[in-house]
């Protein structure tokens, strides 16, 4: 259909947004036999329809290596974040907490999270969301006391832990090549949050954010030293750096700057 296109009108230029890569540049599906060569024949297919378009809006930078898109018009945006959510304030909990919402798998490093608070009873972790391990999350918050698992949450109940966490996880360890191809949206809600945010560094992770996230070294030991070494500032220290970060995503991530972006890729193409 797009070559019949191109060849009625010569001069239209075609665009896409690019979100996810298919087939191993994805987070695996699972899927076996039969149905993966059928996933697999389709991924193929939609890099090859890709191809042909004359701009592209990616997530990441890896992207353009993966689509092999050398000498086309490319404008990476990662994602946007609406400034003007109302944050809801929270009491000052009665012991320090961490907090990681989201999706529930393996992939995304939850088991490495889970196995560093059973080291440090200390703190607690509380969890919400939901996705394939949600049983065994459920049996680490049954065995350890500083576990808790409140399952999947309303965004406006995620948004009230976000606001009494002293900071925000993701454990996303960097392996896998869906990592250089994805970034992890969470980044930008739990930034605007105005607290830490304790991650590890992806590729898919542009460098400008570097300064405003705690980068943390993979699996479980790499988060409990992360969390010891921010427990370390004083609570001034933290709250400096949770502010920092989202006064960055709130006046550099909006709607407004982000889409500008993709306007002036549409008027040079």
């Amino acid at each position: 259909a797009i070559n019949k296109v191109k060849k009625k009108y010569p001069d239209l230029k075609t665009a896409v947004i690019v979100t996810d890569l298919p087939n191993e540049m994805g987070l695996s599906t699972g899927r076996k036999g039969f149905l993966k060569k059928m996933e697999t024949l389709l991924g193929n297919q939609s890099l090859e329809l890709l191809r042909k378009m004359d701009g592209f809006i990616l997530l990441t930078h890896p992207m353009k290596e993966a689509l092999k898109i050398k000498d086309k018009s490319v404008e990476i945006i990662e994602g946007l974040i609406l400034s003007n959510v109302e944050l809801p304030s929270a009491p000052e909990p009665a012991k320090k907490y961490f907090l990681y919402s989201g999706t529930l798998e393996k992939e995304l490093g939850v088991i490495e999270m889970l196995n560093a608070f059973t080291q440090m009873p200390e703190y607690d972790l509380w969890i919400c969301g939901h996705g394939t391990i949600t049983d065994q999350v459920k049996e680490y918050a049954n065995r350890y006391s500083n576990i808790r698992f409140w399952g999947f949450v309303p965004q406006k109940e995620a948004l009230a832990m976000q606001a009494g966490a002293t900071a925000l996880l993701n454990p996303r360890q960097p392996d896998g090549l869906f990592t250089r191809y994805s970034f992890p949206s969470k980044t930008l809600e739990y930034m605007r949050s105005g607290k830490p945010v304790l991650c590890c560094k992806l590729e898919g992770i542009p460098k400008d954010y570097d300064p405003y996230l705690n980068y943390m070294n993979e699996g479980a030991e790499g988060i409990i030293a992360a969390v010891r070494n921010l427990m370390l500032l004083s609570d001034a220290e933290r709250k400096n750096m949770g502010e920092k970060s989202r006064a960055y995503v709130v006046e550099h991530k909006n709607p407004s700057v982000q889409c500008r972006k993709l306007l002036d890729l549409l008027r040079n193409m």
